[in-house]
């Protein structure tokens, strides 16, 4: 039986890398063989819905298009806008010493371990990708990371996301309808946190 940590310490020492190095490589490895596997495919296969395409510019080429069902938010979405999500949660591999842990929960996993969610829709606006609408796996691992609910993950995530421009922190103070705008950057986030999260910075 193979000790995957004991051996991949063995092979960073003796091609002269670091335990760092060969951690982020074999966290994303097996992430990449996941994502290969048949497995993965097998699951997705078994879950895809053939329903009408009411899309007017691909329905003639495409009458019917394959739709999954987000095991949270209960939306139709296509395979490109979902991400599996594995139910147990991951352990941080930051080190070598929980390689077997991570392999075994991202790769020899079950289905009933694990859910399809839906991933965030992004855009792009002046160059610049956007996100548009948090999606269920984001919010559920935000969630799972700091340790709050996924209704306050969802507060959170919308949160950062407006308080990244001052113009769109702007819009939201003016939106809600506040007697006066904060004349300072650092003030209007300070707003903007008390009125999406009733919190006020420290």
């Amino acid at each position: 039986m193979i000790d995957v940590n004991k051996e991949l310490k063995r092979m960073a020492d003796e091609f002269g890398l670091t335990e760092k190095e060969v951690a982020i490589s074999f966290r994303a490895d097996v992430r990449n063989l996941w994502g290969k596997s048949v497995f993965k495919k097998d699951f997705y296969g078994k879950r895809g819905v053939k329903v009408k395409n009411d899309n007017p510019r691909s329905m003639k080429r495409f009458p019917y298009v394959t739709r999954y069902t987000c095991n949270i938010c209960g939306g139709s979405f296509s395979a490109a806008e979902t991400e599996l999500d594995h139910l147990d949660s991951e352990n941080a591999m930051t080190d070598l010493s929980h390689a077997e842990s991570f392999i075994k929960t991202i790769f020899f996993t079950s289905p009933s371990k694990l859910q399809i969610l839906c991933k965030d829709k992004k855009k792009k606006v002046k160059g610049k990708v956007e996100v548009v609408k948090f999606g269920c796996h984001s919010v559920l691992t935000y969630s799972e990371r700091y340790g709050v609910s996924f209704e306050e993950a969802a507060k959170y995530k919308e949160f950062l996301n407006i308080s990244k421009s001052d113009e769109k922190t702007i819009d939201f103070i003016v939106n809600s309808k506040v007697n006066s705008v904060p004349k300072t950057k650092k003030a209007r986030k300070e707003l903007l946190k008390e009125l999406m999260l009733g919190e006020t910075i420290e």
